[in-house]
């Protein structure tokens, strides 16, 4: 890493700090010593030093700072500290240090510990005290097995540590190193002096040797140590003669084999090569400024001589590994300096080893080593194994990487040859650097499936019980409350109206208890507790996901019980102490938030059990607690806590107390409470289990009253019953109107004050342990020891269940990719289905008797397979739920451990804990079961312990392996019969020698699974942690990889591209590439083992399940290749001259003209070469333009192909030669002279190839330096008066480029359509259709909200209009007069005038509207962009107007004013180089703006103005090198947004997020810093503060007190005192918006089509403007109150039809909604006297062939279909509601019945077409000759016609009676069409996919006639057919004008509507055949839909959705 990439560090830090200096460690006034700390003269160091001693090092100490609350602040990257142990004692170190997300990490180091212990936030080292080289003791320890652990030796030496914080924390922690907070010095040691520096000092450095290697300053990376930190030196002694030097961690040189560390590498010991510098060893390789950490090294290669044989081969081609045995111990081997005379002849592989600097010696043995000296940091050890006669093999093996990697060689060697150990310090030429595992992270929590902290003792302590609670404001978010609950070591937020979750993650344990205060006007703090030693509670910043501050409690073994004041101030934690008593904590954390500090106020112990701790809501001194048996009062007083017992009514036996809280006075016996709550006292409140409600006087410490709560049913029992019988509550709470209680029995009741009686109950599966109230007391949240989660919404007495879980150890799991679900098996005995999009559980299969072990999934059907602990094997079906077949003789009494169905699904393979493997057909499942085929005993190996991974089968579904016959085999076997294959022992894979002593002699297999086909291994986990690959096929060992996890490995998948592996162990989750050649990921959440891990098919989503809960992740490492551009077809593009486009004077030929205007033909996709559909606006079809085609006085533009620039350009390095054919000259000479004169100037070649008869493309092409650019000073661009601007030409020239890869820059929607040229408009007064509303906000523009808060309007833009809204009275107004793709808005500051800009679109340009807001009329039209304009705005006196074009021309224009009189001009215009991101004017002055723009282009403009004249001037600003590129991607960074401060401060925004602020009077850059953590769309500044959002989807504040004083300081850049005050949220990135004068509250905008209004003071979002984000693809209503839409993001919306407000929304993930359906109004029916209304109905088709029914009055998912494989195009509801039939793209239609889920049927007439519509017919009055069936007239009274329109034109009608199964086809109509398209081009005859070119088909039976039905589609001729049924042909047609793209048919009147390709809506009166033409949309319109009553119609083209009013029946009614 760079120096530029570190944290620069503060400047008097550097080089380094003396801390015993800085702090005055003899003063002890910053510095603070406790025990027995004496200064000393040390006679070696000839200096004073500090001893510190005694028998308990936490009792004498040396610390920095004074207290622990304070910090040093130090940020030197290495930690030096001069010490010397004292013999036979010891020492302890502590070190304290902060990542940059603020958590403190401590660092420990002592010979007291044994091993290395790691948590999240304590990292605890063992010290090697190693006795002092040349000593009697340091003899004694050479070759012994001793470990160094221990007191120190009598012989030490003064040492110097160097630790490398920086590394320390990434590589253990994952966390990155900020700065050094305090250290503490423990006995038993002498201590000279502690440093810290950012720069790798090195003692046996001399100031001689540093020149000579050209070392000149301490800026680089390494120097020699300065004079303070050396020791004393005799002049005739080396360094390692006297002292030592311990680096941690080691470094390269030092883990070399020759030098392996003989202990643990997480030990810090001395370095084994003590002679030896690694500053000198690296300092010639090393570039300066480098600072190199340990990284994964390369492999080195070990030689397995013919003695280590690993494999052999039986006659049976049955491979059985062989043991390796012993080798003998050789005698110590001496080396020489030069080659010996031996008479061996080397191989010639070898010959490079004969180096110079090699030495080759001869062994005792025979052996031969050669040892190269070169580069020993890269040492690898090489040994040649010999596996026959030619052949052998290579078995490499790296320390750093624990990877052997075995390779053949393919040269022979000579039998009589000795084996060769080719050098033990062979060096081979590698990087410095390892790649690292990108993206980091790779994975990404998204869901989590599951509640609760795992499986806690719910029994034995009440602290353990399932914790939910509401998020203190989710009354005020407007329906969207927020649930926090904890799962396993996660805290998860979920909103109950999307179920969204976010994720809290820090914790390591399980969590324990959850606690918010509760004050709204408080910034909202969370506390969250965990389990395990240590007590660590986690305060969190709600809002913003935090973690502040963490709070640990040392004598501690768990906090279980937490509780907040309620302003959060205070905070109760309530656990056990280490030898099981109470512990009672109160901390004051009213300073947590500022700077994360928290103290304790007051600490105690008691016997006392607590089981709810509740602190007083008017004193937070004050709190109340209650046990099994007791409820008492706590007080602190002076930091002691004291507490008082409650006595118990004697007179009752209330039992087990349960519950306590606080209240009102007398709030139960008084009627009134509004009079309890006046007389301001308060009262507690407990619960127990014989029913009792405990009413304790909070002043008096006494029991006031006492009641006692009865079930509901009591009234019908028996007396004696009644008096002992009560309800055993568990929890109660009070609200202003009621009381809500939760008891054993599962029962939520509530009670009215007096708890006279339950007005309403909701039943649970099991007993309720907690329940929490909203605020605003609706809403009544409970949890259940069934471990669900759900809440009760009084309003509208529904209860919704947010999430349920296991309440046992999920011991397997399985996924279903098909239907996306995955099954889990629970030791709760029970099996669960759940969808992964929605996280609910779809199915539960109980199996009280006996516990499933192993599950696994059907690769097709619907099927899953699961293995019992009794033995039994059973196969289920999920949609039925049913047994297909169940086995309990094959495993009698033996616990199935394995089962998994081959790829194929052909068979079933089992195994169990004796060894029996088994196969069963599974062929034919679902009709014949799973048959027994073969059982083979003791063939496995026994235990239970090798879980469900213990048998694999391998991809293609041939073989199968699995851990057997013995513990130290893998045995691979024919999947199908069973028969063994071959056999391998990996007992003896033991390549490297184990130096720590700390693997199995023998090692066993534990875990297998196969790879993909494509590489075709299989890999298996050993119990020493190892992984193994080997050969699939011949179980060859192929590579080992020591180390994966610390403990044991409990599951492994690999990705089907073969890319990743991920493995779980420790509680971890592992992401390795697969090569295991990069650095692993690994991600912590869960709190026990993770028992499967698994990809998803499509390789997006990794799951993980663990103990009770299933972690959904997203998969970042599958990115899609980015599209590249081709290079053949590179377009070029030049200015215009005029505004004729090159399309009009094209498209002239042959075509027919008005007599005054000309209509342009249109030419489809299919008749454009593919390789020049790049840029619609560049290029002319090639089929179309001729020569004679071109006239050159209109041309503005011409365009040619790159690469044929390129081939004929000359060998002229100044002037390029002109290549024309001679027979063309005269073709040439028709361009005009005065193009030529403009055009010459940038011109460097003409290429043309112009014929008659052959297409031409012509184009200028410029030289790249001809073009005019900006000057870094300000320059006058060329500007002229208004008057001419627009008759002269523009000369300058802009180059082709891709569009801007930021969010900010407008991209418009282009879906290929062109407005209609003409249409007809109706008379005023006449028209049939009104425009009524529109819904949405397009969330594709940018900038296009605006609102003045003075006047209170509101504009935003929805495709091509404009919605202008009165805030005050709430009016809306459209405003049409754009027929494009509106990009952006801008108002003046007065309110007066609105603009807005669209884009252009062929022959249309871009045009500006100006809008009068009080009249809502278009006074003014602007035209001179040829391309989008991206950003509009005003100056501060509203007399200039500047509009910025897109990329494509780059193009800046400033227009006047608009007076009211006349249009705004032209002032002046010019070109940028860089696209231009946003323009905004200096709010200061009225004559200067800033555009900011692409590769991080800031302008500085200036107006001048002289006269007539206006000047434009510009200054370039110079950016700073660090504000340029993007260091951590590696990607330029371009500015996004800016905004205008106070005092000539101008903020300008990235795409990297950050803001950098500039002083606009010296246009220089004095301070940035990262504002938010994605690209900034959106920026204000008002007084001292600022706002930014963007991308983040986050909307910040920030203050800036200070930046005016930071403007004239040297602050290098930093951000100072800067803060962030507030943040608000929304849920998608925020394009658009604005806010007040103080930033209070403002509007903006998303791109997911809705508009929220943000307050800050109330900290709530309201959403304004609802819409969908992608195109709409149907629209139905229901009988009149709302109407329905779906798109391709996977939404369902309902609307009221009144308010045109969303009203409920069903989002399925990752599919697309294509058709939807309401059931049909249906009479009520009753029911022994009781009417019963029908629930209504919505039914949905999704692509992935699923049906889904929701229940509209429950608003719940009723019921999930999938009866197609493809996508669902169509579908509808029967007659009689009771059945469904869809249709797919594949051309069948499905019946099912909603009762049973069964298809009834598929009809497959239309196979092989999609289905456009389905209509079923209401009507009874049919002709009876199509009701009659077979003359079964009491069948057909009863039928109904139903009739399907596929997508080839063919309509079939059928007669149905879906109760008797009656479905027959009663007429099959054809309707005849061309042979070639709209556009003339030429139709495949058996080419299906022409389909969706042309015009879709449509029909649907005719409102009034009941013999009729109306057809429209492609045909013949643009007419709508009416069909008549009994009289089999078409009776009357109706002409349209334009190809109908959809078609609604009103039920009432004659009235037909259409949407075209042209934009156009046409309404079609059937009778008489006259029509009317509406605009409004700007695409293609794809749906319309008639209200049932006919007086609305809505309609949606894309993502917009417009309803109109339909006027024709109004005015038929009033004549």
């Amino acid at each position: 890493m760079s120096a530029s990439q570190q944290t620069k560090p503060i400047l008097w830090q550097h080089p380094f700090v003396n801390i015993f200096k800085q702090f005055r460690v003899e003063d002890w006034k910053k510095s603070s010593k406790e025990g027995d700390v004496t200064s000393v003269m040390d006679k070696q160091l000839k200096c004073t030093v500090f001893k510190i001693q005694g028998s308990v090092p936490a009792g004498n100490y040396i610390q920095f700072p004074r207290t622990s609350t304070q910090s040093l602040g130090l940020t030197g990257r290495y930690f030096y500290i001069l010490f010397k142990p004292i013999p036979t004692k010891y020492f302890v170190v502590h070190i304290d240090t902060v990542s940059e997300d603020g958590l403190v990490v401590r660092i420990s180091f002592s010979n007291l510990f044994k091993e290395f212990k790691s948590t999240s936030t304590w990292l605890q080292f063992p010290f090697a005290c190693q006795a002092a080289k040349g000593s009697v003791e340091h003899f004694a320890s050479v070759g012994a097995k001793s470990d160094f652990m221990g007191p120190a030796p009598l012989s030490q030496r003064w040492t110097m540590l160097v630790m490398d914080l920086h590394y320390i924390l990434s590589m253990y922690i994952n966390r990155k190193y900020s700065h050094l907070k305090n250290i503490r010095l423990c006995a038993n040691l002498l201590v000279k002096n502690c440093f810290t520096s950012d720069i790798s000092y090195d003692p046996r450095l001399s100031v001689r040797q540093a020149r000579m290697l050209g070392i000149k300053s301490v800026d680089e990376t390494f120097a020699p140590i300065p004079r303070e930190m050396s020791y004393f030196l005799p002049k005739t002694k080396e360094w390692d003669d006297l002292y030592d030097i311990v680096r941690f961690p080691l470094s390269k040189e030092t883990s070399s084999p020759s030098h392996a560390p003989i202990l643990p590498f997480d030990s810090i010991q001395r370095n084994v090569d003590e002679n030896a510098s690694p500053i000198l060893s690296t300092r010639i390789k090393s570039k300066p400024g480098i600072i190199t950490s340990p990284r994964r090294g390369k492999t080195r290669t070990i030689d397995a001589t013919r003695k280590s044989g690993l494999f052999s081969t039986a006659s049976n081609n049955i491979a059985v590994a062989t043991t390796v045995p012993e080798r003998p111990r050789k005698p110590k081997i001496k080396v020489t300096r030069e080659l010996p005379a031996v008479g061996v002849s080397l191989d010639s592989s070898i010959a490079s080893c004969s180096d110079p600097t090699a030495s080759v010696v001869e062994a005792s043995s025979g052996d031969i080593h050669v040892f190269a000296s070169s580069k020993p940091e890269q040492e690898v050890v090489v040994h040649r194994h010999f596996t026959g006669k030619n052949k052998s093999s290579i078995a490499s093996t790296s320390l750093n990487t624990r990877k052997t990697t075995i390779s053949n060689l393919d040269k022979s060697i000579d039998s009589r040859q000795q084996s060769v150990l080719i050098g033990e310090k062979l060096n081979l030429k590698t990087s410095d650097e390892t790649s690292c595992l990108e993206p980091d992270p790779i994975i990404k929590l998204k869901r989590i499936i599951g509640f609760g902290s795992g499986l806690l003792p719910f029994t034995e302590n009440k602290a353990y019980r399932h914790i939910a609670l509401w998020h203190p404001t989710s009354s005020l978010n407007g329906g969207n409350d927020v649930v926090v609950y904890a799962v396993h070591a996660v805290v998860v937020a979920m909103e109950t109206a999307n179920g969204h979750q976010h994720f809290f993650v820090g914790h390591t344990e399980k969590v324990t208890y959850l606690a918010f205060n509760s004050n709204q006007g408080s910034p909202c703090i969370l506390a969250s507790a965990q389990s395990g030693p240590g007590g660590i509670v986690r305060i969190w910043k709600f809002e913003a996901q935090k973690c502040v501050a963490i709070i640990r409690s040392q004598h501690s073994t768990g906090m279980n019980i937490l509780a907040f004041s309620k302003t959060g101030g205070v905070l109760v934690g309530v656990g056990r102490d280490g030898h099981g008593k109470t512990l009672f904590m109160v901390w004051n954390t009213s300073a947590a938030l500022r700077h994360g500090s928290v103290s304790v106020i007051a600490k105690a112990h008691t016997d006392v059990e607590v089981s709810r701790v509740r602190v007083s809501p008017i004193d937070d001194t004050r709190m109340v607690t209650c046990g099994r048996d007791n409820i008492r009062f706590w007080r602190v007083r002076s930091n002691q806590l004291r507490s008082c017992p409650v006595a118990m009514p004697t007179e009752h036996k209330v039992e087990e107390i349960t519950d306590v809280t606080f209240a009102p006075m007398g709030i139960i016996s008084s009627k009134n409470y509004n009079e309890s709550l006046e007389s301001g006292s308060l009262s507690v409140y407990s619960c127990t289990k014989a029913g009792y409600v405990l009413e304790i006087d909070f002043q008096k410490v006494a029991v006031r009253s006492v009641h006692r709560l009865y079930p509901s049913n009591s009234a019908d029992e028996n007396a004696e019953e009644i008096i002992n019988k009560g309800i055993a509550l568990n929890t109660i709470r009070f609200t202003s109107t009621f009381v809500a209680s939760g008891s054993d029995d599962g029962v939520l009741r509530l009670w009215p004050l007096d708890l006279s009686s339950v007005f309403l109950e909701a039943e649970h599966e099991g007993p309720i342990t907690d329940i929490d109230l909203t605020s605003d007391g609706v809403k009544v949240l409970a949890t259940t020891s069934a471990a669900t989660l759900g809440f009760l919404d009084i309003s509208t007495r529904k209860y919704n269940t947010i999430m349920r879980s296991h309440t046992d150890i999920i011991g397997d799991s399985c996924m279903d990719g098909l239907r996306r679900t995955i099954c889990t098996c629970s030791d709760d005995c029970s099996i669960r289905v759940w969808d992964i999009d929605t996280l609910r559980q779809l199915y539960d299969f109980a199996t009280p008797e006996d516990t499933p072990t192993v599950i696994s999934c059907h690769p097709m059907l619907e099927i899953f397979a699961c293995g019992f602990e009794s033995g039994a094997v059973r196969v289920f079906h999920v949609g039925s739920t049913s047994v297909l077949s169940e086995h309990t003789n094959v495993h009698p009494g033996s616990q199935v451990t394995s089962i998994v169905f081959t790829p194929s699904a052909d068979r079933l393979i089992t195994r169990c804990e004796k060894g029996t493997v088994a196969v069963f057909d599974t062929s034919d499942v679902e009709n014949v079961g799973a048959p027994l085929l073969r059982s083979l005993p003791n063939v496995a190996a026994r235990g239970k312990h090798y879980g469900p991974q213990a048998l694999s089968v391998s991809q293609d579904g041939r073989r199968v392996a699995f851990i057997g016959p013995n513990e130290f085999t893998v045995t691979m076997s024919n999947a199908s019969t069973l028969d063994e294959l071959l056999r391998t022992d990996v007992s003896g894979t033991k390549l490297d020698p184990d130096i720590l002593g700390q693997r199995p002699k023998v090692d066993v297999p534990l875990r297998i699974t196969f790879s993909p086909s494509s590489i075709d291994q299989l890999l298996v986990v050993t119990m020493g942690n190892r992984l193994l690959k080997l050969d699939g096929k011949s179980g060859k060992l192929l590579s080992v990889t020591d180390n994966i996890h610390r403990g044991s490995t409990t599951s492994l998948c690999v990705g089907d591209d073969c890319c990743h592996l991920v493995t779980a162990g420790d509680k971890l989750v592992k992401v390795w590439d697969y090569k295991m050649s990069k650095d692993c990921q690994a991600f912590i959440g869960h709190s026990s083992s993770v028992n499967r891990v698994m990809f998803t098919p499509d390789r997006l989503t990794l799951i993980t399940c663990g103990e009770d809960a299933v972690f959904l992740w997203d998969f970042l490492g599958c990115g899609s290749p980015r599209d590249q551009m081709e290079e053949d077809y590179q377009v070029e593009t030049l200015g215009r001259t005029t505004k004729t486009d090159l399309f009009l004077s094209a498209r002239k030929h042959g075509e027919e003209e008005d007599e005054k205007e000309e209509k342009p033909r249109t030419y489809s996709p299919s008749m454009i070469p593919q390789s020049f559909v790049e840029d619609e606006s560049a290029w002319v079809p090639p089929e179309i333009l001729r020569t004679s085609d071109l006239d050159a006085s209109e041309v503005s533009e011409f365009t040619v192909d790159a690469k044929m620039m390129r081939n004929l350009q000359g060998d002229k390095p100044e002037e390029e030669e002109i290549a024309a054919h001679p027979s063309q000259e005269d073709t040439l000479k028709q361009i005009s002279e005065t193009n030529l004169k403009t055009l010459e100037k940038h011109t460097t070649s003409l290429a043309a190839s112009i014929n008659d008869s052959v297409p031409v493309r012509v184009a200028w092409r410029t030289k790249p330096n001809d073009s005019t650019e900006c000057s870094r000073t300000h320059t006058q661009c060329p500007t002229l008066p208004s008057s001419v601007r627009q008759q002269q030409p523009e000369t300058q020239v802009v180059t082709f480029q891709e569009r801007p890869n930021v969010m900010s820059h407008f991209a418009s929607q282009m879906d290929g359509s062109q407005a209609a040229t003409r249409y007809f408009a109706p008379p005023e007064g006449q028209e049939g259709l009104k425009l009524q509303s529109v819904i949405g906000y397009n969330g594709n523009a940018r900038h296009n909200v605006a609102w003045n808060p003075d006047t209170g309007k509101l504009a935003y833009s929805s495709g091509c209009l404009v919605v202008l809204e009165s805030l005050t009275s709430g009016d809306r107004d459209i405003l049409k007069g754009h027929t494009e793709e509106i990009s952006c808005l801008a108002m003046q500051h007065d309110g007066l005038i609105l603009a807005s800009a669209s884009g252009s679109n062929g022959i249309l340009s871009s045009h500006i509207c100006l809008w009068d807001v009080q009249s809502n009329s278009c006074k003014a039209t602007l035209k001179y962009h040829e391309h989008d304009v991206v950003s509009l705005a005003y100056s501060r006196d509203d007399r200039f107007l500047v509009s910025m074009g897109d990329y494509r021309e780059n193009s800046l224009v400033v227009w006047s004013g608009f007076n009211g009189l006349s249009a705004p001009v032209v002032l002046a215009s010019t070109k940028t180089i860089s696209p231009v991101h946003q323009v905004v004017w200096d709010p200061h002055t009225s004559n200067e703006f800033v555009t900011v723009g692409h590769d991080a282009s800031i302008l500085f403009w200036m107006l001048e103005e002289d006269g007539k004249h206006v000047t434009l001037n510009v200054h370039e600003a110079d950016i700073p090198e660090n504000l340029q590129m993007d260091e951590i991607r590696d990607k330029p960074v371009h500015f996004t947004a800016a905004c205008y401060g106070k005092e000539h401060m101008l903020y300008i925004g990235s795409s990297t997020g950050v803001v950098s602020v500039w002083d606009t009077s010296a246009n220089r850059c004095f301070l940035h810093w990262k504002a938010d953590s994605a690209e900034i769309c959106l920026m204000q500044s008002r007084a001292c503060r600022l706002l930014v959002a963007g991308a983040s989807r986050a909307v910040r504040l920030w203050s800036l007190a200070g930046v005016k004083e930071m403007r004239y300081s040297d602050n290098d850049g930093k951000p100072g005192n800067l803060y962030l005050e507030d943040e608000l949220t929304v849920h998608a990135e925020v394009i658009s918006g604005m806010f007040d004068d103080a930033l209070d509250m403002g509007i903006v905008g998303t791109t997911s089509g809705t508009i929220w209004y943000l307050d800050w003071n109330e900290r709530s979002t309201v959403r304004m403007v609802s819409g969908h984000n992608e195109k709409i693809n149907d629209i139905v209503f229901d009988e009149g109150n709302y109407f329905a839409t779906c798109s391709d993001e996977g939404t369902v919306r309902l609307w009221s039809v009144r308010s045109k407000e969303l009203a409920v929304q069903f989002q399925v993930i990752n599919q697309s909604c294509g058709c939807l359906t309401f059931s049909h109004l249906m009479a009520e029916s009753s029911f022994d006297g009781v009417s019963l209304k029908p629930n209504k109905m919505l039914a949905a088709g999704y692509s992935d062939g699923t049906l889904r029914v929701f229940d509209i009055d429950k608003l719940i998912l009723k019921l999930r279909l999938q009866p197609h494989t493809h996508s669902v195009t169509a579908v509808e509801f029967s007659a009689d509601n009771d059945t469904l039939l869809s249709g797919s793209t594949d051309g069948t239609v499905a019946v099912t019945s909603l009762a049973t889920g069964v298809t009834l049927r598929v009809l497959r007439d239309h196979k092989g077409s999609p289905i456009n519509n389905i209509t079923v017919s209401l009507r009874k009055d049919h002709p009876v000759a199509l009701t009659e069936l077979d003359g079964a007239s009491s069948v057909s009274s009863d039928g109904q016609l139903c009739m399907v329109c596929g997508g080839d034109r063919r309509v079939s009608v059928w007669k149905t009676n879906w109760k008797h199964d009656v479905c027959e086809m009663i007429d099959w109509l054809t309707f005849p069409a061309p042979c070639f398209a709209p556009d003339g081009s030429k139709l495949a005859q058996n080419d299906k996919k022409l389909v969706q070119c042309l015009p879709p088909s449509s029909c649907y039976f005719h409102p009034t006639e009941a013999d009729l039905v109306m057809y429209c589609g492609y045909g013949m001729s643009k007419c709508i057919q009416m069909y008549s049924l009994t009289q089999k042909k078409v009776v009357k047609s109706l002409p349209l004008p334009n190809w109908a793209t959809c078609m609604a048919v009103s039920p009432v009147g004659a009235l037909v509507a259409t949407g075209t390709t042209s934009r156009l809506m046409e309404l079609i009166d059937a009778e008489h055949g006259t029509f009317q033409d509406f605009t409004g949309h700007c695409g293609t319109i794809s749906n319309a839909k008639f209200s049932p009553v006919g007086n609305l119609l809505v309609t949606s083209s894309g993502r917009e959705l417009l309803v109109w009013t339909v006027c024709v029946n109004e005015t038929e009614e009033n004549e």
